[in-house]
Order: structure tokens, then C-alpha cells, then sequence
């Protein structure tokens, strides 16, 4: 969602080439501090320039009864498989 790659991007999207070349620097960087350096830069530009802007956010309520197994409600995304009903 950061992308501002002026003339490759569609139309509409934002162009600034200050943030694409962190944004390059980000993704060539091997060492982690440095990584950690750019992001830093990273996120200081966008908070400035916002490439985006956030509409919303939406969570999605889980309810499970207790005689669920296989069921990890800490999970990020809900899935259906090895999920039964505990034996009585």
C-alpha cells in the first residue's frame, strides 16, 4: 500500500520517488539494522506524504461452544478442517 512509483503505476496512484527509493533500498538490504534504519525512514515519509489513506477496519466475531476440539480461535482467518465434537 505504499507504493508511489509515479509513471509504472496505474492511474490515480500517488508518485513520490523519495519513497520508492527507500522502498528499494528496503527490499535490497541484507543486514537487519539497517532494514530496521529504512522502515524507520520508511514509515516517517509516508506518515508525511500518505500514499493511502485507511477507510476502516472490520474484525469478525469467533463463538465456539466448549465441546469444540481442534479449534484455534487465536488464529488470524477462521478454517473448518480438524475441527470435531468432543466424545461424551
Amino acid at each position: 500500500m505504499m507504493a508511489a512509483n509515479c509513471d509504472k503505476a496505474w492511474f490515480g496512484w500517488p508518485c513520490d520517488e523519495k519513497l520508492e527509493k527507500l522502498r528499494s533500498a528496503f527490499a535490497s538490504a541484507v543486514d537487519e539494522n539497517e532494514k530496521k534504519k529504512i522502515a524507520y525512514e520508511l514509515q516517517a515519509r509516508a506518515s508525511g506524504y500518505y500514499p493511502f489513506i485507511m477507510t476502516g477496519e472490520y474484525g469478525v466475531p469467533t463463538v465456539y461452544g466448549a465441546d469444540i476440539e481442534g479449534f484455534n480461535p487465536d488464529a488470524p482467518y477462521a478454517y473448518y478442517w480438524n475441527i470435531k465434537r468432543k466424545s461424551k
